[in-house]
């Protein structure tokens, strides 16, 4: 019995993780600023020119929607496309200087909040949260992604 209410309450505590996830989503990415979709294009072509073959599979999406973050991205001028030079068929998108410049502000405004979560837990609380964390990625990962 114990088992099912600690299930419940670990649903319900994972619950309370994706609201907060939407709550900082609403931050991050605004109809003014994709910066989440930029955030996420950033990671995906870790800093340099990358095919969007390539995102749609980093990013887990179909090749029609990473297209339109593409497109989403190009309209704030935060990357730009450009032809590969040994085959001319593939198309590569880069950030542009305004593109990093979004990404590194966005990066040290979500530091500044993991700061402010590490000193409200405490060092061990922290320590303990991340190897849980951790600990449930790899499960999860294990379990469903089979």
């Amino acid at each position: 019995m114990e088992s099912n209410s600690l299930s419940h309450q670990l649903s319900m505590a994972m619950d309370n993780i994706k609201r907060s996830q939407k709550h900082m989503f609403k931050v991050f990415h605004t109809d003014e600023q994709p910066i989440f979709i930029l955030m996420h294009f950033e990671e995906a072509s870790q800093g340099g020119s990358v095919p969007i073959s390539a995102l749609k599979e980093a990013m887990g999406v179909t090749a029609a929607a990473a297209t339109q973050f593409i497109k989403r991205l190009e309209d704030f001028e935060y990357v730009q496309r450009e032809v590969d030079a040994v085959d001319r068929r593939v198309v590569k998108v880069s950030l542009t200087e305004k593109g990093k410049t979004a990404v590194t502000q966005a990066k040290a405004c979500f530091a500044m909040a993991l700061d402010g979560l590490v000193e409200d837990l405490g060092k061990e609380d922290a320590e303990n949260l991340i190897r849980l964390l951790n600990k449930t990625s790899i499960y999860m990962e294990k379990e469903f992604l089979k």
